[in-house]
């Protein structure tokens, strides 16, 4: 896998040289993060310390990008292994003066031991998406996700709003929450559930601080399951009280 996401990183930079020859406007984004844990909607991929990083380029409308999420304990014998790496393209546009939209795809690779897991999960598997947003107080946003591979005619839908403010000179607040619901379909993969359900909710706040040409953003999430089977089967553990509330902190420049 991270042959895979040094190959991916490569055609995205060389992408980037060849649009730069026909003066496109293209911007780049850079993030590493370190979470105490990783939970993907609502399901603990980690539920110990990783280290995540994000390249992306934007070219015009369309942007492209790697993202991956690596452990950094043994806990569960991953130690130094990348278990789970996006790769994605979308394109994104305003409709009007308020409202935006984007589309897009997802390839997810999991590179896990199933057995650590009460449910399983697909080793890789292929979504597109379509959002629509609205700039407006709350940044209210909503996006549907389609499966097309091993969770097929599986779908996520995910709300979301946001509000970012500045506390004084370089210094930022963004505060966030989203509900996701899932078909039955998705969550008999993810989850061994034959029903319809919402699945998760999760509020982040995080504080921005400039430091030169990055930014340093503290964080803490808090994650709760809101469907009672999927508590049962929830993560590695099928803990008891299967919410979750952990911190990390992240470093992002653009360019």
């Amino acid at each position: 896998m991270l042959k895979k996401m040094i190959l991916t990183a490569i055609m995205i930079a060389c992408t980037a040289g060849v649009t730069m020859a026909f003066d496109a406007d293209i911007k780049g984004d850079l993030s590493i993060d370190y979470s105490s844990k990783y939970i993907w909607r609502g399901k603990a991929i980690s539920d110990e310390s990783v280290m995540q990083t994000g390249l992306d380029f934007k070219i015009d409308n369309i942007k492209v990008g790697i993202w991956g999420n690596m452990d950094i304990t043994n806990d569960l014998e991953e130690r130094n292994n990348f278990t789970k790496v996006d790769y994605y393209i979308e394109y994104g546009d305003k409709l009007g003066d308020m409202m935006k939209y984007c589309i897009g795809a997802k390839r997810f690779d999991f590179d896990i031991d199933n057995s650590n897991y009460v449910m399983g999960t697909p080793m890789a598997t292929t979504e597109v998406y379509a959002g629509l947003g609205m700039d407006m107080m709350l940044n209210p946003m909503i996006k549907a996700y389609y499966d097309v591979d091993e969770a097929q005619d599986g779908m996520n839908i995910r709300g979301c709003v946001s509000e970012s403010m500045e506390l004084s000179d370089g210094i930022g607040l963004d505060c966030s929450a989203s509900v996701g619901w899932t078909n039955d379909k998705s969550n008999e993969v993810y989850w061994g559930s034959d029903d319809d359900a919402f699945q998760d909710f999760k509020a982040n706040v995080g504080m921005p601080i400039a430091m030169g040409d990055w930014t340093l953003t503290p964080n803490v999430t808090y994650v709760a399951l809101l469907d009672s089977d999927m508590r049962e089967a929830d993560g590695f553990y099928a803990s008891d009280d299967p919410d979750y509330f952990y911190a990390g902190v992240g470093l992002s420049t653009s360019f």
